[in-house]
This record gives structure tokens, C-alpha cells and sequence, in this order.
């Protein structure tokens, strides 16, 4: 073995530029992936931190099935029970304060905090977090408030701060002092910033006048006790409504979403190491190619078969070891710097995961070894009296053909996977290990006739372009189909990835999102008690022409999901037949109104989204819906199909509740009544504005028309939002969302673009003889980096079209999944303009990789390039 680490180390030696290309390939996927397991474990870290702060870590909760408050008289129930170590009763409300400066908040929402209200010593591990500066409340006078908040008010510790006491019904505000004591990290989970803050139970009663009420009571149970038999023990005690569950039921969306985090890793680490392991192929088969009489010279002297094969195989190891040592690191850093950059989206700092690290270097040690496996073989077959003759031998057709042939196949088994799969588990568990892996390894191998392709339809317009002989570009690029397509094979993935990024996320807001029909406004009251008088006053407002009460409900069914990987809640929309279809103006897609509305109104009925239908096969109009409620199963008929209008994202807009572990996106529809009946609930939790177009509204702008309704309103707690608005700041979060997925999509290019930089060293150290003989006959020193720079632009031509493709095909896979997980029926349009500017990174970074190289071959003389070995 001795021998065969020499034979590897001076063949590293050796060719020391190329070797540094293929290192940093490797090292920069391992970074890549390095940077993203420690990214996404400090997310997760992030992300529990921040649920133990919104839901603690107590064993039981209290609490009412709809979130509504309750009385305080539940405590006796619990206090003293020889299974209780410890009580933490809080109240959830709102309060108003005002900033130092009174311009910093012309609208008034940005300054209604939602609250936490508690007990003075009973919060230690019940979902308070620690302040970062000062203490907790301990007295009613006194307030904590979030860094963002305090900041953005121009507030510090030992501020006095003048919270608004709203007089309901009354006109005016009353202002109570308190002192701000504390502040906190941002505690909110969503994509807005609420401002957050938490007061005693008795401060809330000072602000709001919620006086023995509460929302929600934490428990901390005897070691002995058992959380799932004392919850279904104490649940038959509470009055009605009112539920005791388990914590670990609430923290298991989280739990399903950390799973789903880690498969999303390893699906993008395979994909990483298979781009690095193709980039190392091309790199070592172009070294055993040139190394052919060297080979032959080393067989002639006794080397054997194996030994040659095992040279190659140990070149890939040193290869990947290199990667791992540079790109772990580095990735390490990449990850600190975002937490550094994005504290709020990753608070809890630094997170370092052992195990996703130990993963990205293995990763990176196997991409090297896979990627050296077929120069391990060519090796091992050289023969020495063949191999002496030439430096390499031409493809054969034979060998082309493979190639097309095993391309076009493992295209088709993704298509059939994708195409075929009959619910969400068979597409996920199968398009996973095999469609994916399939596709890319089909399109990796079908750039060899694409090249040949692109050789003969780009070559002779590159060449009249840059004024190159036609014959020299195109015979000298079809020349080596398998180099250069296995180049631009592993140079698309940057491409595939914005294109498939774009055209889904496009395809989500074109297709569902923009689709949705929002109304003109909405009050969310879900942190107020929002009152028929409530609603009564919006009425009353000259511009409004309609009102609907809205309440969502969260059950529980199995419609929906991946097996283990999610198991999302549905929500029961209840509204009142009369006040809501007159405003929704819904499509129905199954069912008329004429029939569901009277149906409806009898009771027992439902109407689910069209997407449900598409969900899950076996389900239609008369069919029977079972909805589980406190281990009672409902059934209700479904009665219609319509398009969803949008409560799903209003309720996310507006951080309802336990929205963090929910997928709101599956919706059935029913009645108030019904709602009543079988759950016993009768709160407003939305409600639905509609303005009158005959009103003179040319001078009133949304915020004008929501600044009145919160005036009307007078409750604090109670958000006010334009649908419009809702639309716009939702559209723009997931362009965002798109655009930072994009720069990952520029770093797979960069990998690839350094797989360009080495095959060109290889081209211009296999081929200088050829070269000084051009410059002896005439031809000028651009003549020749034109010559190369023309091959550049050919393999990213060929990575274009390929990119492109994969890209169309895995946003189809996308849909597809979509489709069967969460109902969406998407179209998978491409997006030509992203494509464009996609296309041009990709041109711009080859180039920009390759022109010290090119360059470097223009400054020689030509007595140098003639003084090279010619075989």
C-alpha cells in the first residue's frame, strides 16, 4: 500500500493547479453542507427555545378547546392535588403603549403588544423566557417588553412607560403609568413582527380589566405521575370546554417539522456530494486519460492491475480527505456569520451539529472515492502496448450510445415515479432514494450526446462569432464528448435548483396564492373579546357594506400528511351561511349553492376546498366527513367543493394561536350553528369587512378605512388588516424566500464552475504542443484563448439546456407533491426570465473562473507550448 499512497501523493504533486480545483469543488460542497447542518441545527435549537418560551415546559396544560379565556376558578381543581408539584395559571391579552415619540407610530398598530400575563414565582420553566436584560414583572406597575419593540420606541430599563386603559364603549383612552423592569428577544414565531411583552395577572387587570380570567393553566406534575392519565383524569372534572392535554402534543408539530428539516438535509447534502463526486470523476478520468503511457510504463515494470485501480481509488480519498479538512471548517464559519447576520431567525446563536458535521465529511471523502471509481477501473484495464501508442482513445460509439440510453432511463423512472404514485407516502419514500437520484444521474449522463450535439449546431456560430476556424472548435469539443458533457453535467445544478426554486414557488402564488379572494378588511380577536356590539359598531361605519363572523376551529383528522413526517391539524371554519357566501364569491368545484346553502343551513353539513378532493381519492359530495373532537368522532356530510378564500393565510398573517405547529392550509366549512352544537362554541375569532363601492372611497386609502374601524372598535387586542395589504407583504415574503434559496442555487454553480476550471488546465496541458504549432503558423495569442474560451461557452451552453430541463422536470415532481401533500393543483410554468439571468450567472462564473487560466496561455511564448511532451 506504501507504493500506492506515492503513486497518489506525486500525481497530486504533479499537477498542482488541478488538484486545487478539485479540493476546492469538494471543499466548497462540504462547506456548503457543513454550513447548512449547522444552520438548520441552530434553526431547530432556535425553534424549540422559542416554543418553550410561547408553550413552556410543563407537563399538563388547561385550556379552553377554541382559546378562550376562562374563569379563575379552575385553580381550586388543580391547587393542593397530590399529582400537581406546581401551578402557573397566565393570561393572554393586549395592551397599548405609546412611544416616546409620538410621530413613530401614526397607525396605532405597531403599539398594541401582545401580552403574557402571569403569577410573580410561578413561571420557572412554564414558557417564560429569561430576560436578556433586567427581571420579570413582579408588581402591577410594572412591564416587559421585547429588544425590538424597545428599541424601535426609543425605550431603555426604568422607562416610564404610558400603557392606554381603553374604556369600552366610552370615548377617549386612559393612560396608567408602569415601568418598563425587563427586556426579552423577540418571542414572536412567525413572519411578522408582533410586539411582545409580559405584566402580572393583576397589571392586565389594571390595563385591559380582565379581572379572573384566564387563559391557559401550566402544570408541572410528581415524578410518579403520568401526564396522559392525569390529563384524561382531570379533563371529566373541568367544566365544559375546557380540555387538559399533554405538552408533548403541542410540541409534536415541532418534533414533525425538525424531521422533515433533517430529510430536507440529507436530500440536499446527497445532491451536494453527487455534484462534487461527478466533478472529481471528470477531473481523475481526464488524468488517467492523459497518464495512459505512464500507466503502461508502470504495468510494464510489474505493477498490477489492482494496485493502479487502488492509485486511483486512494487519489479520490486524498481528494475528498482535502475537502473535509478545508470545507468543514469553512462551512462552520458560514453558519456562524448567519447567525451573527440574522439573530432574530436563528436566536439561539451558534448551533454545532456533530452529527450533520460527521456526515459532511464522509460525504465529502465518499464523493471522492465515487468520483474516482471509474478512473479506478480505466486504470486497472489499461493494457501497455495499446496505452504506449497514444495518450487516449477516441469514444466509441458504443459507449455514447450507453450513455443516451442510460440517461433517457433514469429520466423516465423519476417521470414514473413522480407520475404514478398513488398517495403522498408512496411518492415521498419513493421519489427520495430512487426518482431523484435517478434524474440526475440521467441528465448527468445525457450531456455526452448533447455535447456532440451542441458541437455541431453552436460550434460553427461561436466560431464566426470569435473568429475562430469552424473545424478547430467543433472537431476539438466532439473530441472529447464524455470530458466535456460529465463538465457540464455537474455544472447545471445551480441551474436546476433556481429554475425547479422559481417555478413552484411561482406557480404558488400564480395558481393558489393570487387566486385567493380576499376580502376588503379583517378584525383578528383572538387576543380580545370581540362582541356583537364590537361587530354591531363596524356596521355602523359609513364605507363598510357587510360584515361575516368567522371562527376557526383546530380538529384533528388524517386526510393530510406524510406517514411520521407531518401530520398537520385541519381547521373547521364556522361561519354563518348568509353573512359569508354573499362576501366570499367562492368557485365551486363540486356541489352548487342552490343545494350545499339550504343543506348547510339544516345542520350537519360541510363544504371542504377543493383541494381536499384532490387530497384524497374515495372522498366526493354526499360522502361522509369525520371530524374528532375530545375522543368523540362527528360525522358531517360533505355537501360542496369550493376554492379556499384565504382564512388559512389570514389566520397565519395573523399569528392565531398555536399557528407555529399547524398547517392551516387544509379547510372544511361549516356552520356557527353547528359549531355550537357539537363543539360548544360560539366566539368571533375573524371578522370579514366588505366596503361599499358606492361610497365615495376615492379619498380613503386602506389605512385610513383600518384606522377607523380601530377607532370604532375601540378593543385592544383586536388587529386590524387590509386583505390587500395581507396579499402584498405575503407575495413579498415568498419572492424573498425565493431569492435567498437563489444564492445557494449560485453557490451549486460555483462548485461546477471550478469543475470548468479544471477541465480547462486538463485541455490546455493535454493539448500545448497542438497550441505552439498554431502560434508558429500564425495565429495570434487571442487566437488561441478564444479557441478555449469558445469551449467555456460551449459547456455552459450544454449546462443551460440541461439545467434548464432538470430544473422544468423536478419543479413537475414538485407539484406533483403538492398535489398529493397538501392538495394544491399547481402548474409547473418555467420562468423565462429567471431561467435568463440563471443562464447568464452561470456564462459570467465559468468565465470568471476560467480567465486566469486562458489568460495565463495567451502571455506564453510559443517556443514554451512547442517545448511540451507530445506522447
Amino acid at each position: 500500500m506504501r507504493a500506492v499512497w506515492q503513486l497518489s501523493i506525486n500525481t497530486c504533486a504533479g499537477r498542482k493547479t488541478r488538484t486545487t480545483l478539485l479540493v476546492a469543488a469538494v471543499a466548497l460542497s462540504t462547506a456548503l453542507v457543513s454550513a447548512v447542518a449547522c444552520a438548520m441545527a441552530s434553526l431547530n435549537e432556535g425553534l424549540e427555545s422559542r416554543v418553550r418560551d410561547r408553550v413552556g415546559s410543563a407537563d399538563v396544560r388547561i385550556r379552553h378547546v377554541a382559546g378562550d379565556r376562562f374563569a379563575d376558578d379552575v385553580l381550586a381543581l388543580v391547587i393542593g392535588h397530590p399529582d400537581v408539584s406546581s401551578v402557573s395559571p397566565r393570561v393572554r391579552g393586549a395592551v397599548r403603549i405609546n412611544p416616546k415619540d409620538p410621530e413613530a407610530d401614526a397607525s396605532g398598530e405597531r403599539s398594541t403588544l401582545s401580552v403574557l400575563a402571569i403569577d410573580p414565582g410561578t413561571t420557572v420553566g412554564f414558557g417564560v423566557p429569561e430576560p436578556v436584560e433586567g427581571r420579570l414583572p413582579a408588581a402591577p406597575d410594572e412591564l416587559l417588553i421585547d429588544q425590538n419593540t424597545a428599541t424601535e420606541f426609543g425605550y431603555t430599563l426604568g422607562d416610564a412607560i404610558a400603557v392606554q386603559k381603553f374604556a369600552d364603549g366610552a370615548s377617549g383612552t386612559v393612560t396608567v403609568p408602569m415601568t418598563l423592569v425587563g427586556l426579552s428577544p423577540n418571542l414572536t414565531l412567525d413572519v411578522l413582527d408582533r410586539p411582545q411583552g409580559v405584566v402580572t395577572r393583576k397589571g392586565l387587570e389594571r390595563t385591559a380589566g380582565l379581572t379572573g380570567a384566564l387563559s391557559e393553566i401550566q402544570l408541572s406534575l410528581a415524578d410518579t405521575a403520568d401526564a396522559e392519565a392525569f390529563a384524561e383524569s382531570i379533563t371529566e372534572r373541568l367544566p365544559g370546554g375546557l380540555l387538559a392535554e399533554p405538552t408533548a402534543l403541542v410540541t409534536s408539530g415541532i418534533a414533525s417539522m425538525m424531521r422533515a428539516n433533517t430529510i430536507t438535509f440529507i436530500l440536499a447534502a446527497s445532491l451536494a456530494f453527487l455534484s462534487a463526486a461527478f466533478i472529481v470523476l471528470t477531473g481523475l478520468t481526464s488524468t488517467a486519460a492523459e497518464r495512459q503511457r505512464e500507466l503502461a510504463i508502470l504495468r510494464c515494470i510489474g505493477a498490477r492491475r489492482h494496485q493502479l485501480a487502488a492509485t486511483q481509488l486512494a487519489l479520490g480519498a486524498v481528494l475528498g480527505l482535502a475537502g473535509a479538512v478545508v470545507g468543514v471548517p469553512l462551512g462552520m464559519l458560514i453558519a456562524y456569520l448567519l447567525t451573527l447576520t440574522l439573530p432574530d431567525r436563528l436566536p439561539a446563536g451558534f448551533v454545532v451539529w456533530p452529527i450533520g458535521l460527521v456526515m459532511a465529511a464522509v460525504g465529502s471523502i465518499v464523493a471522492g472515492v465515487l468520483g474516482a471509481g471509474w478512473s479506478a477501473y480505466r486504470a486497472s484495464r489499461a493494457n501497455p502496448l495499446p496505452a504506449m501508442r497514444s495518450k487516449a482513445t477516441a469514444a466509441s460509439r458504443r459507449a455514447i450510445a450507453a450513455a443516451t440510453v442510460a440517461g433517457l432511463l433514469g429520466i423516465a423512472i423519476q417521470l414514473i415515479v413522480v407520475t404514478l404514485a398513488p398517495d403522498p407516502d408512496t411518492l415521498f419514500w419513493t421519489y427520495v432514494p430512487f426518482g431523484l437520484p435517478a434524474m440526475f444521474v440521467g441528465y448527468f449522463l445525457l450531456a455526452v450526446p448533447i455535447s456532440i450535439i451542441a458541437a455541431r449546431l453552436l460550434a460553427p456560430i461561436l466560431a464566426r462569432v470569435l473568429r475562430i476556424p469552424p473545424t478547430i472548435l467543433g472537431d476539438s469539443f466532439a473530441a472529447a464528448p464524455f470530458r466535456n458533457g460529465f463538465t457540464a453535467g455537474a455544472l447545471m445544478l445551480g441551474l436546476a435548483m433556481m429554475v425547479s426554486i422559481w417555478t413552484n414557488g411561482n406557480a404558488i402564488l400564480r395558481d393558489w396564492f393570487n387566486s385567493i379572494r380576499f376580502p376588503d378588511a379583517f378584525i383578528n380577536s383572538l387576543l380580545a373579546e370581540l362582541t356583537q356590539d364590537h361587530v354591531d359598531r363596524v356596521d355602523e361605519l359609513p364605507f363598510v357594506e357587510s360584515t361575516a363572523r368567522i371562527t376557526l376551529f383546530k380538529t384533528r383528522q388524517d386526510a393530510f400528511g406524510i406517514g411520521l413526517v407531518q401530520r398537520p391539524k385541519t381547521s373547521f371554519i364556522a361561519f354563518d351561511p348568509d353573512e359569508f357566501f354573499p362576501m366570499a364569491r367562492l368557485d365551486w368545484s363540486a356541489g352548487d349553492p342552490e343545494t350545499a346553502i339550504p343543506r348547510l343551513k339544516q345542520g350537519g353539513a360541510v363544504l371542504v376546498a377543493r383541494e381536499f378532493l384532490v387530497q384524497r381519492e374515495g372522498f366526493g359530495v354526499g360522502s361522509t366527513f369525520v371530524v374528532e373532537h375530545r375522543g368523540r368522532e362527528i360525522p358531517f356530510e360533505i355537501v360542496g367543493a369550493v376554492s379556499s378564500p384565504g382564512l388559512d393565510i389570514v389566520s397565519k398573517y395573523f399569528d392565531l394561536g398555536e399557528e407555529y405547529a399547524d398547517h392551516a392550509i387544509h379547510s372544511v366549512f361549516g356552520t356557527r350553528d353547528d359549531l355550537a352544537r357539537h363543539f360548544g362554541d360560539t366566539s368571533i375569532d375573524l371578522l370579514q369587512i366588505t366596503f361599499d363601492p358606492g361610497q365615495s372611497l376615492a379619498e380613503l386609502s386602506d389605512q385610513d378605512a383600518v384606522q377607523q374601524i380601530r377607532d370604532a372598535i375601540n378593543l385592544p387586542g383586536a388587529f386590524v388588516g387590509s386583505g390587500r395589504e395581507i396579499k402584498a407583504s405575503i407575495t413579498d415574503i415568498g419572492t424573498n424566500s425565493m431569492r435567498v434559496a437563489s444564492l445557494i442555487a449560485m453557490a451549486a454553480m460555483l462548485i461546477g464552475s471550478l469543475g470548468v476550471g479544471n477541465i480547462v488546465v486538463t485541455s490546455i496541458d493535454a493539448r500545448r504542443f497542438e497550441f505552439g504549432v498554431l502560434r508558429a503558423i500564425g495565429a495570434g495569442r487571442w487566437a488561441v484563448a478564444r479557441l478555449i474560451t469558445a469551449e467555456v461557452l460551449l459547456i455552459a451552453a450544454v449546462a443551460t439546456v440541461l439545467g434548464t430541463l432538470m430544473g422544468v422536470q423536478g419543479a413537475y415532481a414538485g407539484t406533483r407533491l403538492y398535489a398529493l401533500v397538501a392538495g394544491l393543483e399547481l402548474r409547473p410554468i418555467p420562468p423565462l426570465g429567471v431561467i435568463a439571468i440563471g443562464a447568464a450567472a452561470l456564462f459570467a462564473i465559468s468565465l470568471a473562473v476560467t480567465a486566469p487560466m486562458i489568460l495565463a496561455l495567451a502571455r506564453q511564448h510559443p517556443r514554451q507550448l512547442l517545448s511540451a511532451t507530445r506522447g
